[in-house]
């Protein structure tokens, strides 16, 4: 396991969440419902950031979300670990009629996308969103596949795609309910557990 992000605490003892009015390390544990979780709200651009670390090759990413009945915006991210928009991208977000997408991108280039079927997300309760890359790690696209879960259930995959390479993915710009994309939505949802891999789990 490479890292199992704390959401009570970052390396400071606290995370960076911001809205238009407040930009200012707070204190996570303001944000925690009764429910368990972390309640990021879209109107006031609430997000996460994960800690700075060394993330390509093979790797797992999990995060249990509550969406609470809210039909999430096009493009509102689960995740988005990169260098910026279109930087060394890898993200995975809801799309309309209850889809989700995983992507990947390689500097500001190759793209690797896929989405599920429609209605494959729950609107209520706690879920759990993985996406994994697993396969050869020498960046050949052979038998690379990228997959993408609810609740431990494939619901999308793409086959044959070419790793993202391993390198440190920044702080600044590693992102959970909020996109690199500046006109992208911020996400309405509670966060509970969120864990990361250096390798595709099975």
């Amino acid at each position: 396991q490479l890292e199992n992000v704390d959401l009570s605490a970052d390396r400071e003892g606290k995370v960076q969440i911001t809205d238009s009015s407040r930009v200012a390390m707070t204190d996570i544990r303001a944000m925690h419902d009764a429910m368990g979780g972390y309640n990021l709200n879209k109107t006031q651009r609430d997000y996460i950031q994960f800690p700075s670390t060394h993330l390509g090759g093979d790797f797992t990413v999990s995060v249990w979300l509550n969406l609470h009945g809210n039909e999430p915006q096009q493009y509102a991210r689960i995740f988005d670990i990169g260098q910026g928009a279109s930087n060394d991208n890898i993200l995975m977000y809801f799309r309309p009629d209850g889809k989700i997408s995983i992507s990947t991108r390689i500097g500001s280039g190759s793209v690797t996308f896929a989405s599920s079927a429609a209605g494959v997300v729950d609107l209520e309760g706690w879920h759990q969103y993985t996406m994994v890359l697993s396969g050869s790690e020498d960046g050949s696209a052979n038998t690379n596949s990228l997959r993408g879960y609810i609740d431990g259930q494939l619901v999308v995959e793409k086959l044959n795609v070419t790793v993202p390479a391993d390198q440190w993915r920044s702080y600044n710009n590693s992102f959970i309910g909020r996109s690199n994309w500046s006109n992208d939505p911020y996400l309405d949802a509670s966060v509970g557990e969120v864990r990361v891999w250096d390798r595709g789990l099975n």
